[in-house]
């Protein structure tokens, strides 16, 4: 259920898990509304910019959402399509600010993703944002 965490590392490069252990952090995927589960990695976060791992279940999609600055997203493992295409492993997908887009997973397996916000993402709808907000600052 929403809030609840898992700590499958499976997909995930070792050095990021290792990454995660330096920081005094178990890893925990933290879940969150839509199938997809974070780790905020605050040692690559200041204000204005988050870093952090993603993961999206088979035929799962982050809400219709657009970015008030740059996203960049590399695909660990898995793979994910939007408006301007399909990303697979190694692939990095850029969204400047203003760009709306929705990441939708493709194949049979997980996409887990590094991604970088340089600053906030805004839902398409009211609802999903509000819903959104409350997620993050109670769980």
């Amino acid at each position: 259920s929403v809030g609840e965490e898992s700590s499958d590392s499976s997909n995930v490069p070792r050095i990021l898990v290792d990454r995660l252990a330096d920081e005094g952090k178990s890893f925990a995927w933290k879940r969150r509304a839509g199938g997809r589960a974070e780790i905020r990695l605050q040692s690559l976060s200041e204000p204005g910019i988050d870093a952090f791992l993603l993961r999206l279940d088979p035929g799962r999609s982050i809400p219709q959402h657009g970015h008030d600055d740059d996203e960049y997203t590399l695909v660990i493992s898995g793979s994910f399509q939007d408006e301007n295409g399909v990303y697979e492993r190694g692939d990095v997908c850029t969204a400047g600010a203003g760009r709306v887009h929705r990441p939708v997973v493709v194949g049979d397996e997980p996409c887990v993703c590094f991604a970088v916000n340089m600053g906030r993402m805004r839902f398409s709808s009211p609802l999903v944002a509000a819903y959104d907000r409350f997620l993050s600052r109670y769980f």
